[in-house]
């Protein structure tokens, strides 16, 4: 049975790639405990950085919530699934001084014993490959990763939470999935999976996105990242737009420039502009988020809670 000292050595392998898997307090790990029917997971609203311990935890009882979950996918009302799938939470929460992620959900309906969502950028780019280059990637992907990885499934731009854990919930099985606008989650159980994804990502660069590979070999950003569009590419960068407004400053009718102290006065947000600015420069003609998830995202109940984690740390 996997130990959660694993859990801690995958998050610090995460944590080394940087803003091409994680910002700020986007993605989520967790790691299940069958025996005793316990999920163990990053709290919501926090990086995964301050996650160091056990103590650092959240954790749910598994059998419970997921018995629950059964009851949100019978909602009707939005409004109520919502609700209800912030409430399950809550209630199935074993840690009441740290709330589980917001994406609990998929985490427990997956069947795996980890499971990890990162905030990929190469996943992003993989999910908004057009019909031709979706067929030559996954021909690609058959002959050259099939095997070590494990099959793939794509998950259309979706509502992060309790619909994206009911959509999760019908490839329960599969263990890599590549989710348009939000990134990639992998369940497993080998615990050399996230390297070998890491090389993967790496080989996608080589073979679609060869000008991007410098980029992902960045430690440090040139200025020229620090100016751009606005660009809504992922649910985070949506959440915490409030927070880069006033860090920002218009440079002409398309175009703005991100404050010299932006990383110190704001971090998440810092790599939140970085990541898209990244994307941006790699795919300028890359889709933005549905609109209509725009607009949706900062009033779910369970983002509406972690904001309020993030406003108290």
């Amino acid at each position: 049975m996997p130990k959660i000292s694993e859990l801690f050595q995958l998050n610090d392998y995460c944590l080394r790639q940087g803003i091409f898997w994680l910002q700020g307090p986007g993605g989520n790990t967790s790691l299940k405990n069958f025996k005793d029917q316990t999920l163990s997971i990053k709290p919501s609203g926090y990086r995964l950085n301050q996650v160091r311990s056990e103590k650092d935890l959240s954790q749910v009882k598994l059998d419970q919530f997921i018995s629950g979950f059964g009851e949100i996918n019978s909602c009707k009302d939005e409004q109520e699934k919502e609700k209800k799938y912030k409430d399950l939470i809550t209630d199935h929460n074993l840690t009441p001084e740290r709330r589980p992620s917001m994406e609990t959900g998929f985490h427990a309906v997956l069947k795996q014993d980890f499971v990890f969502h990162i905030h990929s950028l190469v996943a992003i780019l993989i999910a908004d490959m057009d019909n031709e280059s979706k067929k030559k990637f996954k021909s690609w992907y058959n002959s050259h990763w099939q095997k070590i990885l494990g099959d793939y499934a794509e998950i259309d731009a979706i509502m992060p939470g309790a619909d994206l854990a009911l959509a999760l919930q019908k490839n329960s099985e599969v263990p890599v999935l590549f989710l348009k606008n939000h990134g990639a989650i992998l369940q497993f159980k080998d615990t050399a999976t996230l390297e070998n994804y890491q090389s993967f990502e790496l080989s996608v660069l080589k073979e679609f996105f060869p000008k991007a590979i410098l980029f992902r070999m960045l430690t440090t950003f040139p200025k020229d990242l620090r100016t751009g569009p606005i660009q809504f590419y992922f649910p985070d960068f949506v959440i915490l737009f409030p927070r880069l407004q006033p860090l920002l400053k218009r440079v002409d009718d398309n175009n703005y420039e991100l404050s010299e102290a932006a990383e110190q006065k704001d971090p998440d947000a810092f790599e939140n502009w970085i990541a898209t600015q990244i994307l941006y420069h790699i795919k300028p003609t890359l889709k933005e988020l549905p609109s209509e998830i725009i607009q949706k995202v900062p009033h779910l109940p369970t983002e509406l809670v972690r904001k309020k984690i993030m406003e108290n740390q």
